[in-house]
């Protein structure tokens, strides 16, 4: 082994103070080229799927990728809310992150709207009741049903001011989509690919809801043909619709589109995480193993 000596110089209080950082360098690679340190340096980049209140595969995507929470950064790929009731966990860890973007599904939306209004527009269903239990029991406060027009609800004495600061602040920043400086583009749902990234904002909710983009790359790649777009995107990250629908824990690659949604609110499921630039995954176990008993969405 070679010894490289790069010799940081620091003066205080008039006095010199020289550091060593010593650099191993192989002999039998022959040389460290400068694209080598790049790489030592470099901060990786992550995006990761749907969540849904699954604290524990959260917590097991980020173990299993050596995700570095100082270092790297987090593209979460929205539906962090709703589904299993762990949903305050989540966020607390999520927040721990400090290179993060998150991006808006429509289930944080129903709690945004939660948040907004004190109503939640779908009554606490499709997963929302993991929601409420989550921060109900964190904060101290009960809940119980009731029947509101002709809907099952939940009645709690929480409002949207009980939630600490930091939580009401991750779900109202979270963006509608997020465009790197590859031309990646990552998103919940989709967008309308006949239309301009300008034009599909003019319909925000469509960023959230939209199916009909991964549909079409699904049947672009069985018919060995390509999209085509009105504006183009290298590679189009998204979530929203599980691939387990296609009887996939994995993710499914379509034309340009990677689709992360593996199921990981319900128990059928996974959480997965993927380094963006290497295309490489990681996913926890199944929400059968982690939540036994427990189902998750519904």
């Amino acid at each position: 082994m070679t010894y490289y000596k790069l010799r940081l110089y620091e003066s205080k209080r008039k006095r010199i103070i020289v550091r060593y950082i010593r650099f191993y360098v192989d002999i039998c690679s022959h040389e460290l080229h400068t694209s080598l340190l790049f790489n030592i340096f470099k901060m990786k980049r992550f995006a990761i799927g749907d969540i849904h209140g699954n604290y524990k595969a959260l917590l097991q995507c980020i173990v299993r990728s050596g995700f570095n929470t100082a270092e790297d950064q987090l593209i979460t790929l929205g539906d962090v809310a709703d589904g299993y009731a762990y949903v305050y966990d989540v966020v607390e860890l999520l927040l721990a992150i400090t290179n993060r973007i998150d991006i808006r599904g429509n289930h944080d939306q129903w709690f945004v709207d939660w948040i907004e209004k004190g109503f939640h527009p779908d009554y606490w269903r499709q997963g929302g009741e993991g929601t409420l239990k989550s921060y109900t029991s964190k904060l101290g406060f009960g809940y119980g049903p009731y029947v509101n027009f002709n809907t099952t609800g939940f009645k709690t004495g929480m409002s949207p001011d009980d939630l600490p600061e930091t939580h009401r602040n991750f779900f109202l920043n979270q963006k509608l989509y997020h465009r790197d400086e590859q031309n990646n583009f990552f998103v919940h749902g989709g967008f309308n690919r006949h239309y301009t990234l300008e034009e599909n904002l003019k319909t925000p909710h469509v960023l959230y809801w939209d199916r009909d983009l991964f549909y079409a790359a699904m049947s672009a790649e069985s018919g060995n043909t390509k999209l085509k777009f009105k504006e183009n995107f290298e590679n189009i990250f998204i979530g929203h619709t599980q691939t387990t629908y296609w009887k996939k824990t994995t993710p499914i690659f379509a034309d340009k589109v990677i689709n992360l949604d593996t199921g990981g609110g319900w128990y059928t499921g996974k959480v997965t995480i993927m380094n963006i630039d290497t295309k490489e995954f990681w996913q926890s176990d199944l929400g059968s193993d982690l939540y036994p008993g427990e189902q998750g969405r519904k």
